[in-house]
């Protein structure tokens, strides 16, 4: 205990136990064709499906509801990054809908010199430096928990929650999905770099970690703050995850710290000439252990 502990960041305190759905917009918005309107809420759900939900409440009632899946766009009227973005869903019924995963929102052009990214059901990875951080009711906490994983020129540290153990406990026995990691990202020379640079490494970052782990892992909702903290951009997606338990991983920790494979791994899936093909079948091993694929 008299090792000096590193402060995790300020957000990993106040991560649910029991879910990982988190809202990604709740705020003014103009439907695009009828030109109404709303205040627009959006939320990145895994529970009870993985998806990205809209619901938005119109001022005035619209001419004629809209049809079973039609197509609706939003512009964002909030200030900050998301200011003037439109958004694309798909209509459930004439107040709500769904919309497809894998969008960047805000101004992916400019440059960041770090990401925050939250790992969903990673488990029991390992991580021996101290953390400390501040709780809700004003109490210090301090536990061991952050490692750093190196692939190229990018450097991931990866913060456990401090109620790791209980929470995974927890998910294993209802079935859900939490997010027990938070990750920083960056270049190890700290240079900047824009959404779409990062973009291929992160999805390295998650694939190699779910190879290891014999089952998805997901590396979700990236975001990109300025030195001042405010929003630059962030990723919106709830991509499929499997949940805790099962399939026993191959990779053990007495052996070596996950750090290694998660390396060697993707700098395979980055290669230039070998990457689909390993990307591929990392994916299909990943997908066998949960509904008997075979390819």
């Amino acid at each position: 205990m008299g090792e000096r502990a590193i402060l995790a960041h300020p957000s990993i305190s106040t991560l649910r136990p029991t879910t990982a759905n988190e809202v990604l917009y709740d705020g003014p918005a103009t439907e695009v064709d009828s030109g109404r309107d709303c205040r627009l809420r959006v939320v990145a759900r895994w529970l009870p499906s993985q998806d990205i939900r809209w619901t938005a409440h119109f001022i005035e009632p619209g001419p004629k509801a809209w049809s079973a899946a039609a197509e609706v766009r939003f512009r964002l009227k909030a200030r900050g990054a998301y200011s003037g973005q439109e958004i694309v869903g798909r209509t459930r019924d004439s107040a709500s809908g769904w919309m497809a995963g894998g969008a960047v929102v805000g101004r992916t052009e400019a440059p960041v010199p770090a990401v925050l990214a939250r790992w969903v059901n990673l488990g029991g990875v390992g991580g021996d430096s101290w953390l400390e951080a501040i709780a809700g009711d004003g109490t210090r906490q301090r536990w061991p928990g952050r490692q750093s994983w190196r692939l190229g020129e990018w450097t991931m540290t990866v913060d456990a929650r401090p109620d790791l153990r209980a929470v995974i406990e927890t998910l294993k026995n209802a079935v859900k999905y939490a997010v027990t990691h938070l990750a920083v990202f960056y270049r190890i020379d700290k240079r900047p770099f824009t959404a779409e640079e990062c973009q291929c490494v992160l999805r390295a970052y998650q694939l190699a970690g779910s190879f290891v782990l014999v089952r998805f892992t997901r590396l979700v909702l990236a975001e990109a703050r300025d030195e001042s903290g405010r929003l630059v951009w962030r990723e919106w997606g709830a991509p499929l995850a499997d949940p805790l338990g099962g399939v026993d991983a191959w990779w053990n920790a007495a052996a070596a710290p996950i750090a290694d494979p998660v390396r060697l791994l993707g700098q395979r899936f980055l290669d230039p000439t070998r990457g689909r093909v390993a990307r591929h079948l990392a994916q299909s091993y990943a997908v066998s252990n949960r509904g008997a694929f075979v390819e």
